[in-house]
C-alpha cells in the first residue's frame, strides 16, 4: 500500500530493489538503519515513507527529523521531505501540512489572522544536531523528545557525523508506537553514532568482508541494512543502467582510480 500510495504522490518516480528494501523493512521494524554511499537512495526513500506516515494521521503524528547543522538539514532530509511534499500537494492539494522554512518543518495546523497558535506536536520538525563549529547541541534534540504524542517517528541522518550520545534520545521517546529510521554513509571505526546503531548482535568481527547488500539484526533490536555499491540496481542484468539516480559504472571508476 506505501509503494502505490508513492507511485500516486510521485508518478514520475520508479522503484527499484534497493528502495524496496528499504521501504520493507522501516514498516516491519521499530528501529531500522540504512547505511550506504552517496547516490543509494536513502534519504529519499525514508522522506517518502515519512510523508505517507504524517499524511496518514496528520493529528496524532509527530515526527522529528535530525541532521548535522541547520544547512545540512536545509541540503537532505528537510529540503528533500519539503521538496516532495510540495510536488504532491501540486496533485492533491488536500494533502495535508504547512510548510514553515523558520521552524524547519511541515505542520498540520494552519495559523490565520488573529490565530498565531500553531500545535508543533503534529507535523514534521527538523532539528540541528550540530553547531556551525561541529559541537553537538543535544539540548535541541531533548526538549523535542518530552513531547508528548500518539505516534513519534525520528529520522535521523547523516549519524556518521553525530556523536554516540544523540542514541540517547531513544530512552525517552522509544514507547508506544514508536518508529526510528538512521542514515548514514558508514566510516569503519570512527566511533560515531552510527556505529553503535548498527552494530551486529555478536559485533562487528561477525561479518567479516561484505560485499553484497546485506541486512543483519542489530543491538538494539532493530535490523541494519547495508547499501553496497558495487551491488546497485544499475548492475543487475534485468535494470543494467535503468536508474540515473543511483551509484553506475562511472561512479565505481571514479573512486577506483584516486589516488
Amino acid at each position: 500500500h506505501y509503494k502505490a500510495a508513492m507511485s500516486l504522490a510521485w508518478p514520475d518516480d520508479d522503484h527499484n530493489r534497493w528502495s524496496d528494501l528499504i521501504l520493507k523493512n522501516i514498516l516491519e521494524n521499530r528501529i531500522t538503519v540504512i547505511m550506504g554511499s552517496r547516490d543509494s537512495g536513502k534519504t529519499r526513500t525514508v522522506s517518502k515513507w515519512a510523508l505517507l506516515d504524517y499524511w496518514s494521521q496528520p493529528n496524532d503524528t509527530l515526527i522529528l527529523m535530525t541532521s548535522t547543522d541547520a544547512r545540512g538539514l536545509e541540503l537532505r532530509v528537510y529540503g528533500d521531505i519539503k521538496s516532495l511534499h510540495e510536488r504532491a500537494r501540486e496533485i492533491f492539494s488536500w494533502l495535508p501540512g504547512n510548510v514553515v522554512d523558520s521552524r524547519h518543518g511541515i505542520f498540520t495546523d494552519d495559523v490565520t489572522e488573529g490565530d498565531n497558535v500553531r500545535d508543533l506536536r503534529k507535523g514534521i520538525i527538523g532539528i540541528p544536531c550540530l553547531s556551525s563549529q561541529g559541537d553537538y547541541m543535544g539540548m535541541a534534540l531533548k526538549n523535542f523528545a518530552g513531547i508528548k504524542q500518539k505516534r513519534r517517528r525520528l529520522i535521523g541522518d547523516e549519524l556518521q557525523f553525530i556523536p554516540v550520545e544523540y542514541l540517547k534520545v531513544l530512552d525517552s521517546i522509544d514507547k508506544g508506537d514508536f518508529r526510528a529510521a538512521f542514515l548514514g554513509n558508514p566510516i569503519a571505526d570512527n566511533g560515531k553514532a552510527l556505529d553503535r546503531v548498527a552494530e551486529p548482535i555478536d559485533g562487528w568481527p561477525s561479518l567479516g568482508e561484505v560485499t553484497k547488500t546485506t541486512t543483519w539484526a542489530n543491538k538494539y533490536n532493530g535490523l541494519a541494512i547495508n547499501l553496497v555499491g558495487l551491488d546497485s540496481p544499475n548492475f543487475d542484468p534485468e535494470t543494467r543502467n535503468r536508474y540515473p539516480y543511483l551509484v553506475d559504472q562511472s561512479d565505481v571508476d571514479r573512486v577506483s582510480n584516486r589516488p
